[in-house]
């Protein structure tokens, strides 16, 4: 019921228009629909309200990326780890964006490590990265 929780976020925001995590969340059923501008936007108002802050930051990463933005997306996921190192989602955007540039392949695999500690994703895209390393 995306179109519903878009509804009720949006009346949220209408009502308080300081709620930070409404925009958040907001973003995120944005990026459910594949309305990545629209999130974007919404995570750049999250962002302006609270300040910097590791999930709007890993959110806003990730649009980036669905945008086609990747130097602002490698960007944002920094960001977001420099205030929580140990974040899943943000270690394993950055490693999947760093993992495809040969340049900065080598400074993915940490990330995807620790990604892969909690997320199954992770772990399926570094063994891709370790297969295509060793040329399997």
């Amino acid at each position: 019921q995306t179109e519903k929780a878009v509804e009720e976020l949006e009346k949220a925001i209408r009502i308080s228009p300081e709620y930070a995590e409404a925009y958040n969340n907001l973003a995120v059923q944005h990026m459910r629909m594949d309305r990545f501008e629209e999130a974007a936007a919404e995570l750049s108002r999250a962002l302006a309200i609270s300040g910097p802050s590791p999930m709007p930051l890993t959110n806003l990463a990730y649009a980036q990326y669905r945008l086609n933005r990747v130097p602002e997306a490698i960007a944002s996921a920094r960001a977001a780890l420099r205030l929580d190192s140990g974040s899943p989602r943000a270690n394993l955007i950055l490693g999947s964006l760093l993992a495809v540039d040969p340049r900065t392949r080598a400074e993915s695999i940490p990330h995807l490590e620790r990604a892969a500690e909690t997320l199954p994703s992770a772990r399926a895209t570094l063994e891709q990265l370790r297969r295509a390393r060793r040329g399997d």
